[in-house]
């Protein structure tokens, strides 16, 4: 179920993301290409090693299907230049349908928000970089956020 027009989300995205300077969104971009199956694969393993998201997995599924299914999500959800905001809320809602009609409870769904958003400070800049690593957590961590309906 949506709770705000999808045109709605759809600005509100852009917006968050056209505040973000370029270069940073640049940044977040080449991490997720970079270590995107470094991030797929910890968190499904994140996944399967609870003992209640694991209830909701098999390993072929995450071999097969889910985990190249976020390799994807995470370039479409991170890629600098999005030319279909509108589009990215509608996939963004079948996410979120699927993860309702199997009845994933909500912390879950934000316990794995929260193993993404470790990892890409694990994989950023180097904290040496304060100033550019928040800039790009600013970018990432809403972008993870957007959940386009009610749990």
């Amino acid at each position: 179920m949506r709770y705000k027009d999808k045109h709605q989300l759809a600005a509100e995205w852009q917006t968050l993301l056209e505040r973000t300077p370029k270069p940073l969104r640049q940044a977040v971009e080449t991490l997720v290409e970079s270590h995107g199956d470094y991030f797929a694969d910890h968190f499904y393993q994140v996944m399967l090693e609870d003992p209640h998201a694991s209830l909701f997995l098999s390993n072929e599924q995450v071999e097969q299907r889910l985990n190249p299914s976020m390799r994807r999500w995470l370039k479409a959800m991170f890629a600098v230049d999005h030319a279909d905001f509108a589009s990215l809320v509608e996939q963004q809602e079948k996410v979120g349908q699927v993860h309702a009609r199997i009845d994933i409870p909500v912390n879950l769904v934000l316990n794995g928000a929260r193993q993404l958003n470790r990892r890409f400070i694990s994989r950023s800049t180097p904290p040496s970089k304060a100033r550019c690593r928040r800039g790009m957590l600013r970018c990432m961590s809403p972008t993870i956020s957007i959940w386009p309906w009610k749990l």
